[in-house]
């Protein structure tokens, strides 16, 4: 999870946790990149805001699914999803997630990533 933001890193983390994910978290770009390079097991799910300083959310998703082609995404933002300025980039696809959330809300969309993936490994 990549989120600048603490106290919403913090209630993620702890939302995802109670569900009985593991959760890597980073307040940025750089951080979530060295977290995903030194973790040994698989990664299911990228969680990741948008808008932060430094490296943005679809920076990291291009760095991260460099080491980790088969990860699945989860956008989250306070802008409107068209801020995402994906376009026809298809390495940039993924969930939604509007902020503010909830725990449902968090665990629903980063459920329907977790299933996508696995609909797509071989």
């Amino acid at each position: 999870m990549v989120e600048d933001d603490p106290a919403v890193r913090e209630f993620a983390r702890r939302s995802l946790e109670a569900t009985g994910y593991t959760v890597l978290a980073a307040a940025g770009g750089e951080e979530a990149l060295r977290a995903s390079h030194g973790w040994c097991e698989g990664i299911d799910v990228l969680l990741t805001d948008i808008v932060m300083p430094g490296a943005h959310g679809p920076e990291s998703v291009t760095r991260i699914r460099a080491q980790r082609p088969g990860i699945s995404v989860v956008f989250m933002s306070g802008h409107a999803e068209d801020d995402l300025g994906r376009g026809g980039d298809r390495s940039l696809s993924g969930e939604f997630l509007p902020k503010p959330f909830d725990m449902k809300a968090l665990n629903r969309a980063v459920g329907r990533a977790a299933a996508a993936g696995r609909r797509r490994a071989p």
